[in-house]
């Protein structure tokens, strides 16, 4: 069988031929058969027994063929009413790859820019431009779809005519990854090296050549490589030349070498001497005097002071020296002046002391009396401030308090029992001050003691739902037209116009807020005074959706469709009539549906008859392509072949072979000609590229695309190219690499001693000892000695190549042969010394050790008696052997220097004992404590001063006591004050309007969110929904209503929302019942609120399944929770459940809080249960400062018997009070302050 689409194909063709040769109107003829009538004749028999025949005549209906027109395929229309031209274009009929012309009856086909058309007319193929002339691109051409795309060898970028290419200077581009010098060459570039560095073999990094490696560098002494170059440095004690030699640097000349007497230049360095009464001291420079006072203290009493070739005695302070000079005496400081003392001075050996009188204390200077502050420790006492006074002291109290009998105690001013304290409404007094209030509708005002009337309609709205009248002391609320104010007297709820027996809409009512409006059922409008209907005409709008026609009809309408297509399904929508499916069509071979109609088609081999039906044979070209190897052309009723371009038609008329372009003038290819099917191209030989002719061959400088990769040099030659290298270098096999030619191989490059090859080139050397001359190739001996000396500390020998050292008279040589070393005449029976024996450069001396002195021998040592010469020590002295040491008195401590007396600074060590701050005085010291503490009776330790326990601290509601301190807290739905005391309301509402997306009310330390009239609160409290809607379980969507669920109306209890066909509907309940949204059922008032206040459930309660109402994890099942009821949640301490709406709602407390389900509400956490707990009678409890005996206790916390706010800690052994906030009480089972619960 042949396809559909072949034969569609043929009949198109075939009708596209006789439009050619029909008329131009777009008829086409076809045989038919006309109907017509005609009068005949005929016999029957008659007469008596039919013995006769008998003419008679009749009217005949006979047929006959004639021609008859209809409308061409490719046309649209009727012969009577006239044939249009169908634009296959336009309808999507065309089977065109790119651009569709349309034709009378047919169509052609045409390709864009860059294609060609293929034999079917139809299909479009690319064309290569890139085989005629490359494209016209310099370097690169790559074919793509409807064009061609340039592109450039490496080294190169194509220019903005995007055909031709530049070279590329990778030079600007971080200088192509060289590191010192880039040079740009065509297509590529080199790197080169600064002078100092050679080239590493990846042709881009730089090395640093270190010289001193070839012949020391030059120097003498020292050779330091550097980056790029080298410096020549000596060794200490010579200078650098210019030609790289050192000099002997004289350091005598400079500031005597540093010697304090005598300088002595030696070769590298210099040695110090010292005149006679003088010795060389261990640092080699300085020379000392000798000291006689080291013998027998210079015969000085107290102390012998030593000078340049003398001496002199001096005495202690508090002594004056005799007349023989060496004798002293003690000085009597009080006969002068009282020894500067201010009141009394006493005389003792060798010093004073100033004392002062009862009453003063004697200050750092040790002369001067000072009054004593008396209020410095204890606070003298005094409950709260302590004045001192010349001599004496006296106590005050703050504002707010009173002096007691005693003079030091401070009781509490009661200012409410005056006047009540200036306070128009409440006066409260607090300790040391008092504080006003005022009576519930009132604030008040700046001078803390007026009240004045509160405007609450300035604060949301004064929990008006519409209008707000403020009134002394409170407010009075009312409600907008089409409102009533409900039994709360804040909220309005809407008026149902809808149940007035008057209402004048035709149809239906709805009620809206504040108002109401009609509306018609299905089919119907309402009219312009927007109470009456009449009848919707659908097919107006949108001609009533029908495809083809509608018609209307009261309260609906109907379509119906034109002839040759049917109504579908949905009674709108009209569909063609398959006439060939239905076997409607008088078609010979093939029929084919049309939209409304249908046309006949033939089968392969076969063409359509103009009578539109009746098909017979097509022409040979149309089978077999008729024989032909390329193309098949019929005209005139015959057929003949033609071949492709390329290709030569052979003597049976039908063959092609391929035309070989290369036989002519070699397909005027300048090189090589290479023919392919159909086609050919030319090429070049090896070296040579195409031109853009695509004929012509040019040579290929291939130096320059990455220096043909050649290593040095590249030269270029016709069809090729070859490799050279820079000087010192030779051409390896390869013919591109270069390898480095060793100079040093022969005869080594001309050097006396050493050759060191280098890439590129060589360098002569010198073996140690020698030195290159300036022809750079002839060694010489250096003499070392004339540099440093040889090194040598002595004497020093040149010989050849190296050098000998030596040492003079009473020297040694040391083992490494440069430096000499002194004879240490110690080693011998100590020198003949009978202590200390010290060796200097040539000789030695004797000294003793501290306590002794030199003899005149100067080698025996006596003991030096240290208590009889200068006061060493401040206080007491005791002579030893050889030493001394001194001793305090009580009180002080002896310092480092071991002769000087201090105070002892008991402060110092562990703080005194004082737990926070130590006072020292001379001889004691106290201990004080910090701001916040309180000093216990041991007068060491602090204890912190629970600032809570008095006032609570002055904090309005929460009071938390730190070390040293206390800081004000305030509840949830509160924030601190400025004066970090007072805690204010937080107004949520001004934030994002509280989370309400309708109104948000701000109360009184938190806040809620409110919804208008026939509104619900949803479950997550914030968002408000119409109470006709669903709330799904995300809060995402308000949602049609479920068909017969039921909800209450909150603006009365005796009427409830059902559920009817999506929508809400109000309804009543029966007089004297109201609805019970637990049972969807009205019931009786009584029983229910009977029921709603004891918690009981009615005796028809429903179980629902925990997935559909409520979460609850504790049963698996749950009942329709009571309103405004809490249930415990098991998951979290401080989650628990609320029943809103019937549904329950988890909650959660409040940071620093857990739910207590037996009091229903949030209580604080303020304490962790202790490990554990001795409980302790009143008798076993006591209270710092005042106690006098207490038991020690262990860790934990104990309730007070007498107070349910007081609780006991235990601290340091000690029992402490403390004390809950307001409004809480000590939990002694869960130590901790609950919330919620009044004593």
């Amino acid at each position: 069988m042949y396809s559909v689409k072949r034969t569609v194909f043929l009949l198109l063709w075939t009708v596209s031929q006789l439009v050619t040769v029909s008329a131009f109107d777009g008829r086409c003829p076809y045989q038919c058969q006309k109907q017509y009538s005609v009068r005949e004749s005929y016999h029957v028999k008659c007469g008596w027994w039919g013995w006769r025949r008998c003419k008679r005549y009749r009217v005949a209906y006979k047929y006959q063929m004639d021609t008859c027109y209809r409308c061409c395929r490719g046309w649209n229309g009727t012969v009577e009413t006239g044939c249009e031209d169908i634009n296959e274009c336009d309808s999507g009929n065309a089977e065109c790859d790119h651009i569709c012309h349309n034709t009378p009856g047919s169509y052609s086909c045409d390709c864009r820019k860059g294609y060609y058309l293929q034999p079917d007319g139809k299909q479009c193929r690319d064309i290569n431009e890139c085989i005629i002339a490359n494209g016209g691109c310099e370097h690169v051409c790559t074919n793509v779809h409807g064009n061609v795309v340039c592109s450039c060898r490496k080294g190169y970028v194509l220019n903005k005519d995007k055909k031709t290419c530049a070279d590329v200077n990778e030079c600007d581009d971080g200088k192509g990854g060289c590191l010192h010098i880039c040079i740009n060459t065509k297509g590529s570039y080199i790197c080169e090296c600064q002078s100092g560095y050679f080239l590493e073999t990846d042709k881009r990094t730089c090395k640093d050549i270190n010289e001193c490696q070839l012949a020391h560098g030059g120097c003498q002494h020292i050779c330091e490589n550097t980056v790029g170059s080298f410096n020549c440095k000596c060794r200490p004690g010579y200078s650098l030349l210019e030609n790289g030699s050192c000099l002997d640097v004289n350091e005598c000349n400079d500031n005597n070498g540093n010697c304090s007497q005598i300088c002595e230049n030696i070769p590298g360095t210099k040695t110090c001497r010292c005149l006679s009464g003088y010795h060389l001291m261990p640092d080699m420079t300085s020379c000392k005097d000798i000291n006689e006072c080291e013998v027998n203290n210079g015969g000085c009493t107290h102390n012998c002071v030593n000078t340049d070739g003398s001496f002199s005695c001096a005495c202690r302070p508090g002594y004056q020296l005799h007349a023989d000079g060496s004798q002293c005496k003690d000085t009597d400081e009080c006969l002068h002046n009282n020894g500067n003392c201010m009141q009394t001075c006493t005389n003792i050996p060798g010093s004073y002391t100033c004392t002062c009188r009862t009453g003063y204390a004697l200050t750092e200077d040790g002369h001067t009396c000072a009054d004593k502050d008396e209020c410095s420790e204890r606070n003298g006492g005094c409950e709260h401030m302590c004045t001192n006074k010349d001599g004496s002291y006296s106590c005050s109290c703050r504002q707010g308090y009173a002096t007691m009998a005693d003079g030091k105690s401070c009781t509490d001013v009661n200012e409410c029992a005056f006047k009540n304290g200036g306070c128009s409404h409440n006066c409260f007094n607090v300790l040391g001050s008092y504080k006003c209030s005022c009576r519930p509708g009132f604030y008040l005002q700046e001078d803390k003691k007026t009240c004045s009337d509160t405007n609450e309609c300035l604060i949301s709205n004064g929990g008006c739902d519409h209008i707000c009248h403020n009134t002394m002391g409170g407010v009075v609320c009312s409600c907008r037209e089409g409102f009533s104010l409900t039994d709360d007297e804040r909220s309005c709820v809407d008026n149902n116009e809808c149940q007035d027996e008057d209402i004048p809409c035709s149809h239906n009512c709805i009620n809206t807020l504040g108002s109401y409006k009609c509306s018609c059922n299905h089919g119907y409008v309402l009219k312009a005074d927007k109470y009456s209907c009449e009848d919707e005409n659908e097919c107006t709008s949108n001609n009533g959706n029908c495809s083809h026609t509608c018609v209307n009809k009261e309260g609906s309408y109907t379509c119906t469709c034109y002839a040759g297509f049917v109504l579908k399904y949905d009674q709108r929508t009209c569909t063609d009539e398959n006439e060939c499916e239905k076997h409607l069509d008088r078609c010979d071979q093939l029929c084919i549906n049309t939209i409304g109609s249908y046309v006949c088609g033939c089968e392969l081999g076969y063409i359509l008859l103009p009578d539109s039906r009746t098909c017979k044979r097509k022409n040979t070209c149309a089978s077999g392509n008729g024989g032909c190897d390329h193309n098949c052309v019929y005209e005139n009723g015959t057929s003949y072949c033609l071949c492709r371009s390329g290709y030569v038609l052979q003597r049976d008329g039908k063959t092609c072979l391929d035309l070989d372009e290369c036989r002519l003038s070699n397909g005027m290819c300048s090189d090589i000609c290479i023919n392919f099917e159909g086609s050919y191209h030319c090429q070049c030989k090896r070296g040579y590229f195409l031109q853009h002719d695509k004929l012509t061959c040019q040579d290929d400088n291939e130096c320059m695309i990455g220096n043909g990769g050649c290593q040095h040099l590249c030269v270029n030659e016709p069809g090729s190219f070859h490799c050279e290298c820079r000087p010192g270098y030779s051409l390896l096999n390869n013919g591109k690499l270069c390898q480095d030619v060793n100079e040093c191989e022969k005869n080594k490059a001309g050097c006396s001693q050493l050759c060191q090859n280098t890439l590129g080139s060589y360098v002569c050397g010198c073996q140690l000892g020698y030195s290159l001359q300036p022809d750079g190739h002839t060694c010489i001996d250096n003499n070392e000695c004339q540099v440093d000396n040889g090194g040598c500390q002595h004497g020093c020998q040149n010989l050849p190549g190296g050098f000998a050292c030596f040492c003079y008279s009473g020297f040694t040589a040391k083992p490494e042969g440069k430096l000499c070393e002194d004879i240490n005449e110690c080693k011998t029976s100590n020198g003949g010394c009978s202590q200390i024996c010290q060796n200097t450069e040539g000789s030695f001396y004797c000294s003793c050790k501290p306590g002794y002195h030199l003899s005149f021998d100067r080698k025996t040592c006596e003991d030096i008696n240290e208590c009889w010469l200068t006061q060493h020590c401040d206080q007491i002295c005791e002579n030893t052997k050889g030493h001394f040491y001194c001793s305090c008195r009580s009180g002080y401590k002896l310092l480092d220097d071991g002769r000087s007396c201090a105070d002892i600074n008991e402060c110092e060590h562990q703080n005194g004992g004082c737990s926070q701050l130590c006072h020292n005085l001379i001889g004691t010291h106290f201990c004080s404590c910090q701001n916040g503490y309180h000093l216990q009776t041991d007068m060491k330790t602090c204890e912190d001063v629970n600032e809570c326990l008095m006032n609570n601290g002055g904090c309005s509601q929460l009071c938390y006591n730190q070390p040293g301190s206390f800081v004000c807290s305030c509840v949830h739905g509160f924030q601190l004050s400025k004066d970090s005391a007072s805690c204010e309301d937080v107004d949520e509402c001004k934030v994002n309007n509280g989370g309400c997306n309708k109104m948000c009310r701000n109360t009184y330390g938190s806040y809620s969110c409110n919804c208008p009239s026939k509104h619900q609160l949803g479950i997550d409290e914030s968002t408000c929904w119409p109470y006709w809607c669903m709330i799904d379980r995300n809060l995402t969507d308000c949602m049609p209503c479920n068909h017969g669920e039921y909800q209450p109306d909150p603006g009365a209890d005796n009427q409830f929302y059902q559920c009817t066909n999506g929508l809400m509907y109000l309804l009543m309940c029966p007089p004297g019942t109201i609805w019970d949204q637990r049972v969807w059922k009205c019931g009786d008032i009584m029983k229910i609120e009977l029921e709603m206040l004891n918690g009981t459930e009615p005796v028809n309660m429903t179980l629902v399944n925990v997935d559909d109402l409520c979460v609850d994890n504790f049963t698996g099942e749950c009942v329709i929770c009571l309103p405004d009821k809490y249930y415990e949640y098991t998951g979290d301490p401080r989650k628990f459940y609320q029943c809103v709406h019937d549904n329950l709602v988890l909650r959660e407390c409040p940071d620093g809080t857990i739910w207590n389900k037996d009091i229903s509400t949030c209580i604080h956490e303020v304490l962790p249960a202790p490990a554990q707990f001795r409980p302790v009678s009143l008798t076993e409890m006591c209270f710092y400062p005042n106690m006098t005996k207490c038991y020690q206790c262990e860790p934990g916390f104990y309730e007070d018997d007498d107070s349910c706010r007081r609780f006991y800690t235990c601290a340091n052994g000690g029992l402490v009070s403390m004390s809950c906030p307001d409004g809480t009480r000590w939990n002694q089972t869960q130590t901790r302050c609950d919330n919620g619960v009044m004593c």
